[in-house]
C-alpha cells in the first residue's frame, strides 16, 4: 500500500514537472512569435 502511494506521488510529481516544462517552452515560443509579429507591424 505504501509503495503504491509513493508511486502515485512520484507520477504526479513527474506529470507536474512535465507540464511545467511545456508551459515554459510554450510561453517562450509565444513571446518570440509575439515580439516578431509586433516588429513586423512597426516595420
Amino acid at each position: 500500500m505504501n509503495s503504491v502511494n509513493l508511486f502515485l506521488k512520484c507520477g504526479n510529481y513527474n506529470k507536474s514537472r512535465f507540464y511545467e516544462q511545456i508551459l515554459k517552452v510554450g510561453t517562450s515560443i509565444f513571446r518570440k512569435f509575439f515580439s516578431f509579429s509586433t516588429a513586423e507591424l512597426t516595420l
